[in-house]
C-alpha cells in the first residue's frame, strides 16, 4: 500500500531547518534517537514539532536546485553539491557581507575520526 504525498508548507520547510540546525547543538548517535521515546535518550522539542516519518520524506525529497539543469557525473563541472548549491551561494554571500573578521583572527583547524564516505573529507585512521 502506498501512501499519498502530502505537498509541503513553507512552515514545514522552516521547522525541518530549525530541526535539523538543532541536530548540530543537541548530539545523539543517530538521527532516529531525536524522535526515541526512551526517557534517557528523549529530545521531547523533535517529536513535538514534527513525526519522524515527515522530517525523513522532507529530507529525502528536498532540491533547492533543477536537476535536469545539472551537469552529468563524467562531465568535469559535476558538483556533488549541485542540489543545495543556490543556498551555499546565498549563505556564503551573506556571511561575507555580515562577517568583518579583526585584526585578532585565530583559526584552528581539528582534526577527528571519521570513516564516513564523503569524498570532500579524508579518512585519518590514527
Amino acid at each position: 500500500m502506498l501512501a499519498t504525498r502530502k505537498d509541503i508548507t513553507a512552515q514545514e520547510i522552516r521547522q525541518w531547518l530549525g530541526l535539523t540546525f538543532l541536530t548540530g547543538l543537541v548530539t545523539q548517535n543517530e538521527l532516529k534517537d531525536y524522535w526515541s521515546t526512551n526517557p534517557l535518550h528523549s529530545t521531547p522539542i523533535f517529536p513535538a514539532i514534527m513525526t519522524r516519518h515527515r522530517y525523513y520524506e522532507i529530507k529525502r525529497f528536498i532540491h533547492f536546485n533543477d536537476n535536469s539543469q545539472a551537469p552529468s557525473r563524467e562531465d568535469s563541472n559535476h558538483d556533488r553539491l549541485h542540489n543545495i548549491s543556490p543556498v551555499l551561494s546565498h549563505l556564503d554571500q551573506n556571511y561575507a557581507d555580515l562577517f568583518m573578521p579583526s585584526v585578532n583572527l585565530n583559526v584552528d583547524e581539528s582534526l577527528f575520526l571519521f570513516k564516513g564516505r564523503l569524498v570532500w573529507k579524508q579518512c585519518l585512521p590514527l
